[in-house]
């Protein structure tokens, strides 16, 4: 077994040593090898063993950088920093999100209102147009209105027949302009009541007993009105449709 030491740390190399040879190869200083059984006893005076490190530093691993707990802590800080910023971007895009999410839901909200609202008005508008046009065709079959008020509510085709209609009940051509009573005498169908002698007088009031509403498409309804007319309730079916603003009735079947 052997050791090795500094060249300039020992005494004179015995014999033995001296062949491999002395001084300094590339700037360094040259090692021998010191045989264990010329170590000196314990006690005496020798030359301190170095390391091989120690004597050959530029052979010597590197050590690895020791990382020290200020570093370690402070690595920790800014982890933390950017858990924390990261937590607050999603905090502050969730709180923007929910914020939009509730403009909208108010903005539907309000379009659904208004949307509501429209449709109950034009409803409205449309029961009065039923209204009129059931209490109007009734009173013109009594001979006590004019057929000419009416076009303004009937398209041409349903126009036409109820002035068909009106010449049947009155058995001749009668001048829309004009009440039908005005030019002909009352004909049964005009009776104020059931049993009441021809000529007797006709009914001038036709109340509205019922009337029902209901939106079957867009800009479209039908409707339906009970009419007292003389005592005599008469029922109507209508349908109505939009056209150019104004709402004209298409369909009309008289009970």
């Amino acid at each position: 077994m052997t050791a090795i030491a500094h060249r300039s740390s020992e005494p004179s190399p015995s014999p033995d040593t001296a062949a491999e040879g002395s001084g300094r190869e590339n700037g360094h200083p040259r090692l021998r090898l010191i045989r264990l059984d010329e170590t000196p006893a314990p006690g005496a005076a020798t030359a301190p063993v170095r390391r091989f490190a120690d004597v050959a530093p530029w052979v010597a691993p590197s050590a690895e950088p020791q990382e020290t707990p200020g570093a370690a802590a402070q690595d920790d800080g800014e982890r933390g920093t950017a858990a924390q910023a990261t937590t607050s971007t999603l905090v502050a895009e969730h709180i923007r999100r929910t914020r939009e999410r509730q403009r909208t839901d108010e903005a539907e909200s309000e379009r659904r209102a208004r949307r509501s609202e429209a449709l109950r008005e034009e409803q409205r508008h449309v029961a009065q147009v039923v209204r009129l046009v059931g209490q109007s065709t009734f009173e013109v079959l009594a001979g006590v209105r004019p057929l000419v008020q009416l076009s303004r509510w009937l398209d041409a085709p349903t126009f036409e027949r109820l002035q068909q209609r009106l010449e049947i009940v009155f058995g001749q051509p009668v001048n829309p302009r004009m009440p039908a009573a005005s030019l002909h005498p009352a004909p049964a169908t005009a009776r104020s009541g059931p049993n009441a002698p021809r000529g007797a007088t006709r009914p001038t009031q036709t109340p509205v007993q019922r009337l029902r509403v209901c939106r079957v498409a867009a800009q479209t309804y039908e409707a339906s009105v009970i009419v007292n007319v003389g005592g005599r309730l008469r029922a109507a079916a209508v349908r109505l449709e939009k056209r150019r603003g104004q709402w004209k009735v298409c369909a009309l079947e008289l009970g």
